[in-house]
């Protein structure tokens, strides 16, 4: 399931061309994968289970299955003094401003103004103006924290 590569070892399985052969009865056969640009290998399932290589042993009918989730980057762009962390992590802006997530993964963001700057506007995201911001990872994204410095923020509001 998903978009990727399984072969086999001895060969025989090589996924896309070729997801079914024989082997001989008593055979030990190991599966490997390898995921699509944008994909992640998962885990196996069915008569072998597992994040790594699978042993199966040809002493019936096997059946196996490899999963691959999608996955998109999410990149954070700051405009202004302030930094940007993830949880999950992955995002330590300064440092590291983008990461690859799954599918269906939810993303909060922290901002963290500098010091006499604050938090204006989450740009590229519908989140409302608050120190996080949950991304739920649908499509890749760019999301921009822009901050100012806190005596324009109060000027243009007109509080003094």
């Amino acid at each position: 399931m998903g978009s990727g590569f399984v072969g086999s070892n001895p060969a025989g399985i090589d996924c896309g061309t070729n997801c079914l052969t024989d082997f001989a009865q008593g055979a030990t056969v190991e599966l490997f994968a390898a995921a699509a640009s944008g994909w992640r290998f998962s885990h196996f399932s069915g008569d072998c289970s597992g994040s790594g290589t699978c042993l199966v042993d040809m002493n019936a009918d096997r059946q196996v299955t490899a999963s691959f989730i999608e996955q998109f980057a999410l990149s954070v762009l700051i405009d202004g003094q302030g930094s940007v962390i993830s949880d999950p992590s992955g995002i330590d802006c300064g440092a590291d401003c983008s990461a690859v997530y799954d599918r269906d993964t939810d993303v909060t963001l922290t901002a963290a103004p500098g010091p006499g700057w604050v938090l204006a506007q989450w740009i590229g995201a519908a989140c409302p103006l608050a120190a996080t911001c949950t991304i739920s990872m649908q499509q890749p994204r760019t999301v921009t924290a822009r901050f100012e410095t806190a005596g324009d923020l109060l000027y243009r509001d007109g509080f003094e």
